[in-house]
């Protein structure tokens, strides 16, 4: 089974993705934890975001800890993270997956023969960017909120579509949404391994609209 290289920025929410991904079976051979990360230029400070710590914090204390090569960066495109991320990369063994990094530049896209998917939280072809499935409860379109695993290029969440699931989180607590994201982030990684030399990609069939950060008072 092939091993998984993480680009992420470091939260809690990446810290279950990483235990639960373990607790079923996927295996990390290095994570990528960049420093540098886009800060909104208004209040994002969500009333669920207190329950939210809470919550993860109490379901990452139910998962098992890990020992995973880790790298602390600050920006990921810079060539001397580019070249740590060669040195340890196996085309035949590994995958390179980013989930919650800043857009990747063409020459970091071109170093990995176009081969890095990212994991949106989000149907890409309805919200691209950022808190997409927020943005679909803003619009009241429940039923396009969920997750989509897409290659990487050079236009952001435009990338050929791998896998996508819709998820039901109409009647769920908001500050439940993000581990309920992740658990099914992971179980869509844990399927694209299994099946790697056998799922197809497409393209997309619309372009989704293109969001930032939602701002507090629309949530």
């Amino acid at each position: 089974m092939r091993k998984v290289i993480l680009l992420a920025s470091q939260s809690l929410h990446r810290e279950i993705f990483i235990r639960y991904c373990n607790k079923i079976g996927v295996k990390f051979k290095a994570i990528f934890y960049d420093s540098k990360t886009i800060k909104p230029k208004f209040d994002t400070n969500y009333f669920y975001l207190s329950d939210e710590k809470k919550y993860e914090s109490n379901y990452i204390n139910k998962l098992k800890s890990t020992n995973i090569e880790t790298y602390n960066v600050f920006d990921l495109n810079l060539l001397e993270n580019r070249k740590k991320i060669l040195e340890l990369y196996d085309e035949k063994n590994d995958i390179i997956i980013s989930f919650g990094t800043r857009k990747l530049s063409k020459e970091f896209i071109s170093d990995f023969d176009q081969k890095i998917v990212n994991l949106h939280r989000g149907i890409m072809e309805e919200y691209r960017g950022l808190d997409s499935n927020l943005w679909a409860r803003y619009h009241k379109d429940y039923n396009n909120i969920g997750i989509t695993l897409h290659y990487v290029n050079e236009f952001l969440d435009l990338g050929n579509i791998i896998l996508q699931e819709s998820l039901d989180l109409k009647d769920i607590p908001l500050f439940k949404w993000r581990t309920n994201e992740t658990i099914a982030s992971a179980k869509i990684i844990k399927s694209y391994i299994q099946d790697y030399n056998s799922l197809p990609s497409y393209e997309l069939s619309k372009q989704g609209r293109y969001y930032s950060f939602i701002p507090k008072l629309l949530v």
